[in-house]
């Protein structure tokens, strides 16, 4: 029975006593961002669920859902070409893509099934120009491009380069 005391005990230790400063820290905090009477109405998978959002994710819908500010509209030519290359990419290119235009790789509570791309072509913006976002928006500045292998282009450097403030050279 020794033996066995002596492993519980530790293990108490281990997870409960030696972490319980740090644990209490970070409750106290998490309470002020979350009320602690409404935790109470959720199950674990629905709070993780709100908290760090969904990979429930329906690219069709997302297609779907998106808008375009005039200049745009859903059968112009850059957009088509947007969507044929957006829909080639894999799936990690497209979670890479939507943490490039909302700052995160997962859905919001709803899902995606509100959501989508808002576009937008800037007068300013060439075809020399890349991707830029708005991301509380869920604004893309896309610019008018004319070939394929410009648009497959552009998006890869967009979810390739999103970390940081440093702009990618750009290409002929």
């Amino acid at each position: 029975m020794q033996k066995k005391d002596y492993v519980s005990k530790y293990v108490d230790y281990i997870f409960n006593t030696s972490v319980m400063a740090v644990y209490e820290e970070f409750q106290r905090g998490f309470h002020k961002v979350c009320d602690k009477e409404i935790l109470k109405y959720f199950q674990p998978e629905e709070l993780m669920t709100a908290m760090v959002g969904n990979t429930d994710y329906d690219w069709e819908q997302f297609e779907q859902n998106s808008s375009y500010i005039p200049g745009y509209h859903k059968s112009h030519h850059t957009i088509l070409m947007f969507w044929k290359a957006f829909h080639k990419l894999t799936l990690d290119e497209k979670i890479k893509f939507l943490f490039f235009l909302t700052g995160n790789d997962r859905l919001h509570v709803r899902g995606i099934q509100k959501m989508g791309i808002v576009f937008r072509c800037p007068e300013t913006f060439s075809e020399r120009n890349f991707p830029r976002s708005l991301t509380c928006h869920n604004i893309l500045d896309l610019p008018k491009y004319s070939t394929m292998e410009r648009m497959e282009e552009a998006l890869q450097i967009a979810i390739n380069s999103n970390k940081g403030f440093v702009s990618p050279i750009v290409t002929g």
